[in-house]
């Protein structure tokens, strides 16, 4: 009885050493990020980075448009869409998601979206952003959050920019949580 007994765990043993024949991991992903940011598309948004509305944003009814010169925006509220009113025809010097993006939902962590980037061949650099880098959020590099602005507790934000495609691409961290994705004419 004994000897079946260890027959079976020593088949079970070589069976399972077996079945971990590739223990390297793959990382699966649904979105080619490198097509999109090449492109200067942001998946799921109206208009690319480096593209040319000649009607202007005011022809679609789901946008909104805040003119302030080269920082001036149109938004249908998940999307940002920066150009310069002062220059017409418009043209998208950067769209800004803040949603899912990129096959990443807003909070995954910063490690989920750089395993991606190496699996898929982006060269990456992750730095703590200077406030004009992150222009399109409020209080770039010196927001804080309500239980924390009396103690003065600044939120730590970094920044994934990928260096390696036609376009600028950054993802944006606040805590570690995704916020934000931008691409750059």
């Amino acid at each position: 009885m004994k000897k079946a007994l260890l027959i079976i765990c020593a088949a079970l043993m070589l069976f399972a050493a077996g079945c971990k024949k590739d223990a390297k991991a793959t990382v699966e992903h649904s979105v080619d990020i490198a097509y999109y940011a090449d492109t200067g598309a942001v998946p799921g948004a109206a208009f690319k980075a480096g593209e040319t509305v000649s009607e202007g944003f005011e022809e679609n009814e789901n946008m909104f448009v805040v003119e302030n010169g080269a920082r001036s925006f149109a938004s249908s509220g998940d999307y940002y869409y920066y150009f310069d009113i002062d220059s017409p025809p418009f043209t998208v010097d950067a769209v800004v998601s803040f949603t899912d993006c990129y096959g990443f939902d807003i909070g995954t962590v910063s490690i989920e979206v750089t395993k991606v980037l190496e699996a898929q061949g982006i060269k990456y650099n992750e730095h703590e952003p200077a406030n004009e880098e992150l222009f399109f959020l409020p209080g770039a590099g010196t927001v804080y959050s309500e239980e924390d602005s009396a103690s003065g507790r600044k939120i730590e934000r970094t920044v994934v920019e990928c260096t390696s495609l036609k376009h600028k691409l950054i993802f944006v961290f606040e805590e570690n949580a995704l916020c934000a994705a931008a691409c750059f004419k």
